[in-house]
């Protein structure tokens, strides 16, 4: 079975880095994100890290664009 590009599990994210990805499409800064998922602002920014790695970006617009285009689904 192919991966499935809207399914940001299928980009080898973790449950907290598709938390993280989720709050960032919403607009939340690193420090909102942190008092939302109670993490520390390191964790936070580990996260964040690791979300642009798995979507190949280098910034977070870039991440919430690529994020939309691609159609990424949250069952939240």
């Amino acid at each position: 079975a192919r991966p499935d590009p809207r399914n940001p599990r299928s980009l080898g994210l973790t449950a907290r880095q598709v938390d993280v990805l989720r709050l960032m499409m919403q607009g939340l800064p690193n420090k909102l994100i942190c008092r939302e998922l109670q993490l520390a602002e390191g964790t936070v920014k580990v996260h964040v890290s690791a979300v642009l790695r798995a979507l190949a970006v280098s910034s977070r617009t870039q991440a919430v664009i690529t994020a939309r285009d691609v159609g990424i689904e949250f069952n939240h």
